[in-house]
């Protein structure tokens, strides 16, 4: 009789996010594959049969309207799961595409629920995870009901926390990020975005040259976006 393979106990910390990658891989599931930018993970309509963990990079999922527009749903860096959300659906509900390369696990989704159904610890840090999908699904459904101008600042704010870095003068964006990915993110035009970045530029709290760009002033940002908040949503 052969032995059975005994998964080594980990300490999971919640608030790791490469903790579940770190799960994954002493459970032995996933292959790694190294992704280069503007490379797509899959498409949104794809046949879903893995979801992805990244282990080193930058992604992001966007939708595309009837008319060709897409919005940007959210970055992906290191310890994110992507794809997660087609575990008992057939396609993926958004595409995704590399903005700056790295490399993924990627996890075949049959193999998972079938070590899952064995080792309770893989579903519960993937509910955490599923959780916490639903809650920035809920905050980008609230944020239909504010202007443009709120939107921009909103989202810059978001990257800040997600990828802000200290730096000598204030906290740098460690994502290479464009003022065309900043509106697909709001969902604004590229034009709302130049017009609010030019005028947090010249009240000095953001410096968008040289890379990265840098927040000189967090709190004058959120300044910025409380006043915002006070002007009725006119685009």
């Amino acid at each position: 009789m052969r032995p059975t393979r005994r998964t080594p106990h980990l300490h999971l910390n919640w608030n790791d996010p490469s903790s579940f990658l770190r799960l994954v891989q002493a459970h032995h599931l996933g292959t790694i594959r190294h992704v280069q930018k503007h490379q797509h993970l899959f498409h949104e309509g794809d046949e879903s049969h893995s979801f992805y963990i990244i282990i080193q990079g930058i992604v992001t999922a966007y939708q595309t309207d009837a008319s060709g527009k897409q919005r940007i749903r959210r970055f992906f860096s290191k310890g994110d799961v992507v794809g997660h959300n087609t575990l008992f659906h057939e396609t993926y509900i958004a595409s995704t595409q590399v903005i700056q390369a790295g490399s993924v696990l990627v996890v075949d989704i049959p193999s998972f629920l079938a070590s899952a159904n064995q080792n309770p610890r893989l579903l519960m840090h993937l509910f955490q995870i599923m959780e916490t999908t639903h809650r920035n699904l809920a905050r980008h459904m609230g944020d239909s009901y504010s202007c443009t101008h709120t939107l921009v600042i909103k989202y810059l704010l978001r990257l800040m926390h997600q990828f802000g870095e200290p730096h000598s003068e204030g906290i740098a964006l460690s994502l290479p990020l464009t003022q065309d990915l900043l509106a697909k993110y709001a969902g604004v035009t590229r034009v709302t975005v130049t017009r609010t970045l030019q005028h947090l530029v010249q009240r000095q709290i953001v410096s968008l040259q040289p890379k990265p760009w840098i927040i000189h002033r967090s709190d004058l940002l959120q300044s910025e976006l409380e006043a915002s908040r006070a002007v009725p949503p006119v685009d």
